[in-house]
This record gives C-alpha cells, structure tokens and sequence, in this order.
C-alpha cells in the first residue's frame, strides 16, 4: 500500500477514535404520533422506517399527508413536513410538530433504562462483511476493529498492488456510518452489515434496534454441481429462468413487486460454489432463493452460496 493510501485510511480510523455508548434511547419506531385535517383524526396508511428515519403517510379527503422524523445525534429528533393537500392540519410525532405552515420541528427525547430496548451497541466486528470487484470476489488481506471502527483492506489484482479499503463507526446510538476510504477503477459492491458501498457510493449509514443473533449458516448446497441443477423459488412467480452456460438470469413477479437476479458459477470454470447478483427491482420487495441462498429487492443485493456438495 502507498504512503498516499496509508494516509487517508489513518485519517478515516481518526473518525471513529473516542466514541462510546452510554446512553439509549427510543428509536423512531417506537415513537408516539398523531394527525388531525380540519378538525378530524386523519387515517395512516403507511408507516415505514429506513435506517435512522421514519415516513408516516395519512390519508384524508383531499389528498395524502407525509411526515418525516429522524433520529439524529444524542437524544435529538428532527420532523419534516414531506407532502400535504392544502388544508389545516396537524401532524405530531412524540413532541415534534409540523402543519400546513410549519415544515419543520425538532425535540429532544428522554434516555430509556437499559431494561427498556431501544438503540443499543453492536461491536463492529460481529457483522457480517463481502465484497466483489468486477463480477470477482475480492481478497481479504486484513480485518481490525479498534475502539468503534472498523477497517477491512481487500485486494482485487496481487501483481497490480490494487487495494479496497472499507471503514464503519459506530456513531454514538444505534447508527453506523459505512465509508469506501479507496478502491481501483471498476464496478465494486461491498457490504457490511446492512450497508453497502460501490463505485458510485462511497457512503452509507444503517442503525441497529437490539442485538441480532446470527442465523445459523444455510445447509451446504446438494442440489448438484452448478447453479442450474438447483431449484429456484420465490415469493411469487417465477416469470423467467434461463442459463447459458456459466450463469443463470431469474426473474419473479409477486405482482406488487419484481426483481431479476443473476447466478453464476464461481471460481469461473470451477463451478465449486454461485453467486447471486441483483440486476434490477421494482415496487414492493420480492425475494428469489436458490436453496437456502437468497437476494431480495431491497436491502440485500448480493450473496455466496455454501461450496458444492460431493455426492
């Protein structure tokens, strides 16, 4: 690694020095809300929560009513007026308010006892890591936690001293920050967590509600020796299935939502275990699993199969 490299990733680790996790409180969930349009209760529709941010949608006689709340750092919340129709309205999540003249509010929220759930800690090294550089994946060279953060270097090309580099903080509640500190030219996906970086972003954040257990790992893969011996299925139908060779292209319909999917063989030519690429997705998540390996159309994008089994 050049002294360039080993500079910007000793200033991204300098980020996360120092943080630590005393206190919880409520995540954005769990937050009360109400919502009155000319006098009258309105009705939610939609309640969805995305990392540290949570979308209330209302339905009332004249149009839709769209709210925002987000948690932010320490025990402060923020509530955006998204989307109203007109007319006098009201809408309050915990002590947050915004209305047809206000867009904007924020509040500060109680800690919870240690008892109560909440944001909690996770240590950065329990979660789950990939990585796949031009359809290849990538070599883990080395895996450090330190503190709150943690580094992972990957190499793509050992005659051309090509490295990946990767970084997560944990930022003093539940949120993690995800950065991509420096890679080559080329179509990169890495994952860690929940969170994912390429070529084209270079950061993400993701927050944790209470401590996961991890899955136990899916049962090695019996179906065969290449991805078009095993079974696909999905939460829908099935619309397309087609292989040519080396990889498989899938489809599903659930008819609220589609995803395509892409399977091949790997190490190319080998055929010693698959991996699953999302291609493209549409409407509500739709999840397409070959045996116990899965992508679905909203969070996770890509993953490995267990090796072959010898039968």
């Amino acid at each position: 690694m050049d002294r360039e490299r080993t500079g910007i990733l000793l200033a991204f680790l300098l980020l996360g020095v120092g943080m630590v996790t005393a206190t919880v409180y409520p995540t954005v969930e769990s937050l009360p809300y109400t919502c009155t349009y000319e006098g009258t209760a309105c009705t939610a529709t939609s309640d969805v929560t995305s990392g540290i941010c949570r979308t209330l949608t209302f339905s009332t006689v004249d149009g839709n009513i769209v709210a925002q709340v987000c948690h932010k750092d320490g025990g402060r919340y923020e509530v955006y007026r998204q989307a109203f129709p007109g007319g006098d309205f009201q809408v309050c999540v915990d002590e947050g308010c915004v209305n047809e003249v206000r867009g904007y509010d924020s509040f500060e929220a109680d800690p919870l006892g240690s008892d109560e759930g909440g944001y909690v800690y996770l240590d950065p090294s329990t979660f789950s890591e990939s990585c796949t550089f031009n359809g290849v994946a990538c070599e883990k060279l080395s895996d450090t936690t330190a503190g709150t953060c943690r580094t992972i270097l990957y190499n793509v090309d050992e005659d051309a001293d090509e490295d990946i580099a990767t970084l997560v903080c944990h930022k003093g509640d539940s949120r993690y920050e995800f950065y991509r500190v420096f890679a080559p030219e080329g179509d990169l996906y890495a994952t860690l967590g929940i969170g994912f970086v390429d070529e084209l972003k270079g950061y993400d954040s993701f927050t944790v509600s209470e401590p996961v257990t991890p899955p136990p790992p899916p049962p090695p893969v019996c179906s065969g020796n290449s991805v078009d011996e095993i079974d696909a299925t999905c939460d829908g139908n099935i619309t397309s299935d087609t292989f040519d060779g080396s990889c498989r292209s899938i489809s599903c319909d659930s008819g609220a939502g589609q995803l395509n999917v892409l399977a091949c063989d790997k190490p190319d030519g080998q055929s010693q275990y698959f991996e699953m690429y999302r291609q493209s997705y549409s409407g509500e998540p739709v999840t397409i699993c070959l045996d116990g390996t899965c992508l679905d159309g909203d969070l996770r994008g890509f993953a490995r199969s267990e090796p072959y089994c010898t039968v």
